[in-house]
């Protein structure tokens, strides 16, 4: 996981595993350590010190290496016992940069591609939906916006912009009266 993660995304930390032989002969947890970088100095932290000196979007960098813990736990999980796995991506790529984001969009592919593993994704960053689908090839009977009215009453539909939201979804409701500035 560690390496997955430093191949694949960019962090002011490195991270290794203090008792690594433990972990792999006797199913210890993992004491993790982490060279925290910054202005050509580094420094060893432990995770609490870790979460004072980061920002959201570095704090959002460690929050995905756990996720990968548990991601890769399900993976395998599907190759010991052969059940499926939900896994539901909630704004995964919030606060986070572009290389990154495409980072992450990237190992959602690949775990997509395992047939055992149902990757449910949700956003309300219409940017990072629109990169989702075109690079996973996301076809428009699997996209879906769920959208509450001024009652309260939340109603799901088929997402029929996906290429152009802004002009094709809000513009045309403004033009129509259905969006006025009461919102």
């Amino acid at each position: 996981v560690i390496d997955v993660f430093t191949k694949r995304f960019r962090a002011p930390f490195t991270v290794t595993i203090d008792n690594e032989n433990k972990v792999i002969f006797k199913g210890e947890p993992a004491h993790l350590r982490f060279e925290y970088k910054r202005n050509d100095e580094t420094r060893s932290k432990t995770k609490e010190e870790l979460m004072s000196y980061m920002s959201v979007g570095e704090k959002r960098a460690l929050y995905l290496l756990q996720i990968l813990f548990d991601l890769e736990k399900i993976k395998a999980s599907t190759q010991a016992t052969g059940k499926k796995h939900l896994v539901i991506a909630d704004d995964i790529a919030d606060s986070f940069d572009y290389t990154n984001k495409y980072a992450i969009i990237e190992y959602l592919d690949e775990l997509s591609q395992n047939m055992l593993i149902d990757v449910l994704i949700l956003t309300h960053n219409f940017d990072f939906y629109r990169t989702v689908s075109k690079r996973l090839d996301i076809g428009y009977d699997m996209c879906f916006v769920a959208q509450k009215d001024s009652s309260g009453v939340l109603s799901m539909e088929k997402f029929a912009y996906k290429n152009d939201y802004f002009t094709k979804g809000i513009l045309q409701d403004i033009r129509n009266g259905k969006i006025n500035d009461d919102y």
